[in-house]
């Protein structure tokens, strides 16, 4: 995982679109872009996330750490965010169902915050 405040950006450039096929049917299961940036005057090559759209040729913004470059992701909203977000998403939306279950029919549930509120009057 990439921490946004220990890390460099740079531009890297897509060189090779991997497909990769199911075994069995032959069908396509995952595209992946490999990306290269420069770092010190060397290329580094790194897999970007699968089936995130990008073409050959294309330039992305890409983040890294400065202490292992290799471990680089496209800083974009799919490539950089999605992941998190789905991670924070699922426990809240488990927790929300989990809540709702234990409800009956005819029952509401009430969050009273009035008394977190409410001033002290003297």
């Amino acid at each position: 995982m990439v921490i946004i405040n220990e890390c460099e950006f740079t531009k890297g450039t897509v060189k090779k679109i991997v497909v990769n096929h199911s075994p069995g049917n032959g069908a396509i299961s995952s595209i992946t872009p490999l990306i290269d940036f420069i770092y010190k005057g060397q290329t580094i090559t790194f897999e970007a996330t699968a089936n995130i759209n990008l073409e050959m040729g294309e330039n992305v913004d890409v983040i890294y750490k400065k202490d292992n470059p290799a471990n680089a992701e496209v800083f974009s909203f799919v490539g950089f965010w999605l992941i998190p977000i789905i991670y924070c998403l699922l426990p809240i939306l488990f927790l929300l169902t989990a809540t709702y279950s234990f409800l009956a029919a005819n029952n509401f549930l009430v969050v009273d915050l009035g008394t977190f509120f409410k001033k002290k009057i003297n």
